[in-house]
């Protein structure tokens, strides 16, 4: 599923616990200390926590790099992950669109 395989691979940020319901995607990662010339040096302690609304998707972008940006219908920047193959990141970005349109549907 989505949890345990897709976003288990993300390059960046590391995520370290996810989490999907009928109304959101949640993970958490840890945050990167980045010394002298963007060098990530340590992690910081604890965890970071990400949560999107699946109703507050409206559109989910990949680009050449893997990169992955979920935004909403307004342009709003709700969450970026990084994975270092094209297929994960366009599992991911298929995933969540087809969360969000049966949580859309589940919502009439």
């Amino acid at each position: 599923m989505l949890r345990r395989d897709t976003l288990g691979r993300a390059v960046s940020p590391r995520i370290m616990e996810a989490d999907v319901t009928d109304d959101f995607v949640l993970y958490r990662y840890q945050e990167q200390i980045r010394g002298a010339f963007g060098i990530p040096v340590a992690t910081m302690p604890g965890f970071v926590e990400n949560r999107i609304a699946l109703l507050n998707v409206g559109r989910v972008e990949v680009f050449s790099n893997n990169l992955v940006f979920v935004r909403t219908s307004g342009d709003v920047l709700l969450g970026q992950v990084l994975f270092g193959n094209e297929q994960d990141a366009k599992t991911f970005a298929d995933l969540l669109i087809s969360f969000r349109d049966l949580r859309a549907r589940s919502a009439r």
